[in-house]
Order: structure tokens, then sequence, then C-alpha cells
């Protein structure tokens, strides 16, 4: 992390293990609506579900780690990205993509929270079949853009999102990107 911009950098801590069992990798880092940072990680090791930990102070400390048990997942790395914030005077979301499985790499779904991911209670599938690393990003247009590995990793594809159907109709977003923080900063 830096304090100062990018001039230098430090390491921040590692999340230290929680009650369940495994621990993080190939880790995702997103900002939430308080300042926190959330930790958002592949679980080697232990239960098919993301692990999760949150640093108060951008990253020098963390909670211990925890399954987020509404996130499953075949041990695979994931994408998680903020695509609007409440203090630019827009709904909290935050968005996960990653495999829908707990046995192998398949059915690639993103995931919309509106509680700082305490909760994913919106989801949708992209693509049915061998899913595998994916990345999300923000577009221009409001859409949501799914970068990812399909066909036993024989093809990559980009998929383009509206909000309005990950979400059934029930919410839009036309605004163009997200905000940029730097953390700590």
């Amino acid at each position: 992390f830096s304090d100062d911009h990018g001039v230098t950098w430090s390491y921040g801590a590692i999340a230290p293990a929680g009650a369940e069992a495994g621990y993080g990798n190939e880790v995702q880092m997103v900002e939430l609506s308080d300042g926190r940072v959330l930790l958002n990680a592949r679980n080697q090791g232990g239960l098919k579900y993301r692990k999760v930990a949150t640093s108060a102070d951008g990253g020098a400390t963390w909670s211990p780690l925890a399954d987020d048990t509404e996130l499953i997942e075949p041990t695979c790395c994931a994408s998680v990205l903020r695509l609007t914030d409440p203090l630019d005077g827009q709904a909290n979301r935050l968005l996960y993509a990653g495999p829908y499985s707990q046995s192998s790499r398949v059915n690639g779904r993103v995931w919309l929270s509106a509680d700082d991911g305490d909760t994913w209670p919106t989801h949708r599938e992209v693509y049915t079949g061998s899913y595998a690393y994916s990345i999300l990003t923000a577009l221009a247009d409001g859409r949501v853009g799914v970068l990812f590995e399909r066909d036993n990793y024989a093809k990559i594809s980009f998929s383009r999102v509206p909000l309005a159907w990950l979400t059934y109709g029930t919410d839009t977003f036309t605004g163009g990107y997200p905000r940029v923080t730097v953390l700590g900063g």
C-alpha cells in the first residue's frame, strides 16, 4: 500500500487465519463504502467458499479470514469490483464474478451486493459450461464487462452485461466510470 500517492510503497499484513480451514490466495480487493478494504480470495485447502477479510487501515492490518458461504467456488481465481459508490451519489453496488460450483470450474455468474458484500442476493449466469478465471470491469456506457476463460481454457471471452439484465430489470445504471480512490492517501 502507499500513503503518498505511489511515491513509496509498504507491504501490508497477511490476513490471519480464521476459524474455518484453509487459507486465501489469488486475492482481489475492493474499497467498501465506509473506506474499509474488502479482501476476497480463492479458498485453498478449506471448504469451497470464498475467503474474505476486511481492513480499516488500508491493508496494514486485517480481520481474520472467514468463509463467505454465499459465494461458492471450486477453488478458482475470481473477481470483485465496486461498480458505484454512495460517495458519488450513486447506489452502493459491489459485483463479484466466478464459477457457480463447488466441484468444477463451470457456470460463470455475476453477483450484486448492495451492502458492501455482507449479502449477495442477486446473481445471474453469464456463461453455462466450462468457466475459469475471470475479471470484471466497468464500461463507459454503464454496462459491466466480464473477461473469462472458457471451454477448458481453450478460449477467452468478453461479455458485456447491462445492470438491468443482472437485476431482472429492478436496477439500472447508465453513468460511466466508477470513482477512483487512492487507498491510504
